[in-house]
């Protein structure tokens, strides 16, 4: 090989190292955002978990205030439950 051809190909190798450490940079950048996207995903999901079971309790005082209204005005009509007419 001639000193141009081995210069040629010595410049060619580095340059295909440049590009090698840069691909690997955006890799490692690439991976770091998707990391941090399923950390975020995953605080997401908490909290949505979370909403629910503040509506699911909700649910169930609705379900109990109703009920109460339901008993006090049954009460107050003079007409009672069923299971209630003891009282």
């Amino acid at each position: 090989m001639t000193v141009i051809e081995i210069s040629t190909l010595s410049q060619a190798v580095e340059m295909l190292r440049e590009d090698l450490a840069s691909a690997n940079r955006s890799l490692l950048s690439e991976r770091e955002r998707a990391e941090r996207a399923e950390r975020r995903v995953d605080e997401l999901l908490a909290l949505l978990a979370e909403e629910q079971r503040r509506v699911g309790g909700l649910y169930v005082d609705l379900a109990d205030a109703r009920t109460a209204a339901d008993d006090h005005r049954l009460r107050s009509s003079g007409t009672a439950w069923p299971a209630r007419a003891a009282d």
